[in-house]
């Protein structure tokens, strides 16, 4: 083999590795990709299950007293709200920022919303805004607290097509009929799904109290990625809780089961057939340079050396 000839060789090879390097870069880039949100919404789900594991053995250790304490103070608050009476006696109504906190902790949610039919279990923080809507939802202030009334209408926003987290996403698979709870201080309050509509951000009569209905409105931002609108699904209560006996929590598995995994699962199928097919079709090309060179090295003996080397590999 002269000099011109194996400098050729060489470069072939070269490039066959660069293509080859191009090609896992591209797979892992793919894959990285792809697996970005379902891994980060599995990382939030543990996060936010932890939150409220805490929230609920804090409510369960937390004395009885001091629950219906401040179980008072937000229906009174409510009812200064809605203005209407309120049969509890309460000689001071304490500010927002320290309603349905056990611990006096601003940095504690004040109540979770569970939603069963998008397996969604989210924590609740006082005011619908910057570090309270990244840990999950946030309770618009103005609006009634979440523990009913007779004329209430507690608000509660999240954000859409967050990179971190589902948050309100899927509320627009929502029906009416539907039903979910916000649990406060242990307590289930359960509404039911009336409809939903789109507004402009401005548009805020929807939000405000009616007389004689004790309402929920889940808020948040559309179209996703856009965000120039406001959906707002309505709900009004109903006195049950047996769907939330064993609904409760969401698991770890149930926040990444939605159609944003689809995409890494795909590229991790087209990952392992690419990977299959490599392998066969270098094993093929192996085998078929050996049948090349034993049939070469059979036709011209004296230039063995040339067309099979001594690890059995055509050159």
């Amino acid at each position: 083999m002269d000099i011109k000839e194996g400098r050729q060789k060489n470069l072939f090879k070269i490039h066959l590795n660069i293509r080859k390097l191009t090609g896992v870069a591209g797979i892992i880039l793919a894959l990285a990709v792809t697996g970005y949100f379902p891994l980060s919404e599995w990382i939030d789900a543990n996060r936010r299950q932890a939150i409220i594991e805490t929230l609920d053995t804090t409510i369960i250790d937390a004395p009885s007293e001091h629950k219906k304490e401040l179980l008072k103070q937000a229906q009174a608050y409510n009812a200064a709200l809605g203005n209407y009476s309120d049969e509890t006696q309460v000689s001071e109504i304490l500010p927002y920022d320290k309603q349905l906190l056990l611990n006096n902790d601003s940095s504690q949610p004040i109540a979770t919303v569970i939603i069963p039919q998008i397996n969604q279990t989210i924590p609740v923080y006082h005011y619908a805004e910057g570090d309270s809507l990244v840990a999950g939802a946030g309770h618009v202030y103005g609006t009634s607290l979440p523990v009913g009334g007779k004329s209430s209408h507690c608000v509660i926003a999240a954000h859409t097509g967050s990179g971190k987290m589902e948050a309100f996403n899927e509320i627009r698979k929502l029906q009416p009929g539907d039903i979910f709870a916000i649990r406060t201080l242990g307590e289930d309050y359960t509404y039911s799904v009336t409809g939903s509509e789109v507004v402009l951000p401005d548009e805020v009569d929807r939000l405000k109290v009616e007389e004689g209905k004790d309402m929920v409105t889940l808020l948040t931002c559309t179209p996703i990625g856009v965000n120039s609108h406001r959906l707002l699904l309505t709900a009004e209560r109903i006195h049950t809780t047996e769907l939330f006996d064993s609904t409760s929590q969401q698991t770890v598995f149930q926040a990444v089961t939605n159609i944003r995994i689809y995409p890494f699962l795909i590229t991790v199928a087209i990952a392992v057939i690419s990977g299959i097919v490599s392998v066969f079709s270098d094993r093929r090309k192996k085998r078929e340079a050996e049948i090349f060179a034993q049939y070469m090295n059979s036709q011209y003996p004296n230039n063995q050396q040339y067309f099979f080397n001594d690890r059995n590999e055509w050159r």
